[in-house]
């Protein structure tokens, strides 16, 4: 039997299920019932429905059909939340509408920011983008590498975006961002960016 893309997640080390949850719990106090996010690979609609009691609306994008009917059937009927599909680089959200754009790159198999020369078009003038992403050092690459090994023990082969915080920033900076980091323990780093005025 082929696993499916999503049961992935079964085999994530606890620490990176502990550094996850301990992201959510800062970050939902960031949210706001007025605004309007978005998730850039939301997989099967898990952070859709952590957040949906904090933000206004916020939609699902992601590539893979499996974990978009998923998400779709997770947040089907509840008031603000949708899936979308994910373009292969651009974003299917009307201009200046959205108010935080968030992708988790700390998940096998999630998609590199590519979608990034479209997101100054769909980001209000407040808007920002933030990015949580493995932080640099001996701690990430041993979750990462623990990950690797127990779901290849599954028959899983994960694969890992292969950009790093120095290199985000440096792409979020080369898109028209201000950008800084904010260290999320040993194990992640967030990293945010709001549009430079023209």
């Amino acid at each position: 039997m082929t696993p499916r893309s999503s049961d992935i997640l079964d085999y994530a080390p606890p620490a990176w299920i502990r550094a996850h949850e301990t992201f959510w719990a800062c970050e939902l106090s960031n949210l706001d019932r007025d605004m309007t996010a978005a998730e850039i690979g939301c997989g099967t609609g898990a952070n859709l429905l952590r957040a949906a009691a904090f933000v206004g609306r916020f939609v699902g994008l992601e590539s893979d059909a499996d974990l978009r009917r998923r998400a779709s059937d997770a947040v089907k009927g509840l008031r603000g939340l949708s899936v979308l599909e994910l373009g292969a680089t651009t974003l299917p959200l009307v201009n200046g509408s959205v108010d935080l754009l968030f992708s988790d790159l700390t998940r096998p198999g999630a998609r590199p920011p590519d979608w990034l020369g479209d997101a100054r078009r769909v980001l209000s003038d407040l808007g920002n983008v933030t990015l949580l992403a493995f932080a640099e050092g001996a701690d990430a690459k041993t979750l990462r590498d623990d990950w690797t090994a127990r779901a290849a023990e599954a028959g899983f082969a994960p694969t890992w975006t292969e950009h790093g915080p120095d290199a985000l920033v440096e792409l979020l900076r080369n898109h028209g961002f201000d950008v800084w980091k904010e260290s999320s323990g040993d194990v992640f780093t967030v990293i945010r960016a709001a549009v430079e005025p023209d």
